[in-house]
């Protein structure tokens, strides 16, 4: 019997036409993805890693002792975002003249068995003829405490076996990898599991990576003691033009992420670029002004920065803190612990939509639970005027519990409309990524279907947002009449689309009044 048709033909026969499916849906996917730049003892360089609570210090490393400045901040904000967001995307910034370190096995009759070299970032690792392999790391690690060695040669079976120690905090050599490999393609361990070189390094390996000789073969191995790497290093301070440069990596769309924090870099350089790139992604950035300020000079830090965009938030509080990796105290800002705190808020679901409309502020969502915190200043009174004026949220005493707490939900927007409130442009950029799928699924249809998608699914966003509680009835009649939102779809020319929305954002209980009477 053959088999459906899905033509209609002159036979007599029965035709069932391709399925269409306009059952169209929009939805954000993943709602609390942060990213930041740091500078890390380790990890890779040149690409973004996405990591989280689980796993961030193993692959970056213990964040720098308080005593090394400002680089000891980024792990310290990573740490805090990492509780409460889904992942962060990272990328490690270097300095120019970082560099990883490489061991190369030379083929038999080399005048010297073991090479050794260190190479920048971005190099290319390569063993031409007359090396056999050469071994670096890939995980970014300098590898000043790490050493390789061959330790068994299996002529019969063709395997090799390399192993690889590192020191330990008492000094003693401690066995972390074991890896037997073939030079044969086609060759498989006990479990099936392919055993050429290059397929071992990449698959059992967290730390290393091989380049592999043109003619390498067991032939040039034999057992070796331990060899230790050279030369890795990471380098100086970072440059302007260095935490541009990695930043720029969160300009490709491809990277997914819903709001940035600076993880403690306070180069307005810089952060006119993150500002730059949080605009053109409609995601809200976080950063501080340095916390070792007084609040007077904190206000003048920001002023003479003169940044300012709707989506990017500044905040300030100068506390110290019991550092939770090395004891004593530290200082370091809070622009992590906000997109916890904006995690948090995403977290309240009402039925697809995330809590967009929930402040990252106050007790239930902005409290940072640091311990022993304590002013810098013994007399620095915070005037919340002031703060308010500069457009800078103030880092509070928690009066409720211990620790701190986010005081407000300002953007860096110095016009007096809804758009100076951050959990406005939390919703507006949440309509924004979603009106993007919903122009993705229209995109090239006819003008009948495109005038559907477009209205269907904006309505639908619409809808659910209004059940949520993110947008409301208008507060002024005047202005929309009792509707939350209004959608216009008209056709501009033969190929141009245009949709308008007007929405009315919930409020924030930012301000409380209490009018005390006597009555007689």
């Amino acid at each position: 019997m053959s088999m459906i048709k899905s033509t209609i033909t002159n036979a007599a026969d029965i035709t069932i036409l391709t399925l269409i499916d306009n059952t169209y849906r929009t939805i954000r996917g993943n709602n609390s993805i942060a990213a930041c730049v740091v500078e890390a003892p380790k990890g890779p360089v040149g690409r973004v890693l996405n990591v989280h609570g689980e796993n961030w210090r193993d692959i970056l490393g213990k964040p720098f002792h308080a005593r090394e400045g400002i680089k000891s901040e980024g792990l310290r904000h990573l740490n805090e975002a990492a509780e409460a967001c889904e992942s962060v995307q990272v990328v490690r910034v270097v300095a120019e003249d970082a560099e990883f370190p490489s061991i190369g096995f030379n083929s038999t009759g080399a005048a010297e068995p073991i090479t050794k070299s260190s190479h920048k970032y971005g190099t290319t690792v390569e063993s031409d003829t007359g090396v056999a392999i050469t071994v670096y790391p890939k995980d970014g690690d300098p590898s000043t405490k790490r050493k390789i060695s061959i330790t068994n040669v299996d002529t019969e079976k063709e395997r090799i076996t390399l192993e690889v120690t590192e020191q330990d905090s008492l000094g003693a050599d401690q066995l972390v990898e074991r890896l037997t490999f073939s030079f044969d393609p086609d060759a498989v361990d006990d479990m099936g599991a392919p055993a050429y070189v290059e397929s071992v390094f990449e698959n059992f390996s967290t730390r290393l990576d091989v380049s592999v000789g043109p003619d390498a073969s067991i032939a040039d191995f034999a057992v070796t003691g331990p060899e230790a790497f050279e030369g890795g290093t990471n380098g100086g301070v970072p440059t302007t033009e260095d935490y541009k440069k990695a930043w720029n990596a969160f300009r490709d769309m491809r990277v997914d992420l819903n709001f940035m924090f600076a993880a403690g870099n306070y180069d307005v350089d810089v952060l006119a670029n993150c500002i730059e790139i949080a605009e053109g992604r409609h995601a809200q950035f976080f950063f501080d002004a340095p916390a070792q300020l007084g609040n007077d000079a904190a206000v003048n830090w920001l002023s003479n920065a003169a940044l300012q965009s709707r989506q990017a938030n500044c905040y300030h509080g100068a506390f110290s803190f019991q550092d939770p990796f090395y004891g004593g105290r530290a200082v370091w800002g809070y622009s992590g612990a906000v997109a916890a705190a904006r995690a948090r808020g995403n977290a309240n679901f009402a039925g697809n939509v995330p809590g967009v409309h929930y402040a990252a502020a106050g007790t239930k969502r902005g409290g940072i639970n640091r311990r022993g915190a304590r002013a810098l200043y013994a007399t620095d009174p915070l005037d919340k005027d002031a703060f308010y004026t500069a457009r800078i949220n103030p880092i509070l005493a928690n009066e409720t519990g211990p620790g701190v707490v986010i005081g407000d939900d300002l953007a860096i927007h110095f016009q007096e409309n809804y758009s100076r409130f951050g959990w406005v442009n939390s919703i507006t950029n949440y309509i924004v990524h979603r009106f993007m799928q919903a122009a993705a699924f229209a995109k090239f249809e006819p003008d009948g279907l495109t005038r559907d998608i477009l209205t269907d699914l904006t309505t639908e966003m619409m809808e659910e947002l209004v059940t949520a509680g993110a947008l409301v009835r208008p507060r002024d009649d005047a202005n929309g009449g009792n509707r939350p939102y209004v959608i216009k779809v008209e056709q501009v020319e033969i190929d141009l689309w245009k949709v308008t929305w007007e929405v009315c954002p919930t409020g924030a209980a930012r301000r409380i009044a209490g009018q005390p009477k006597l009555i007689k």
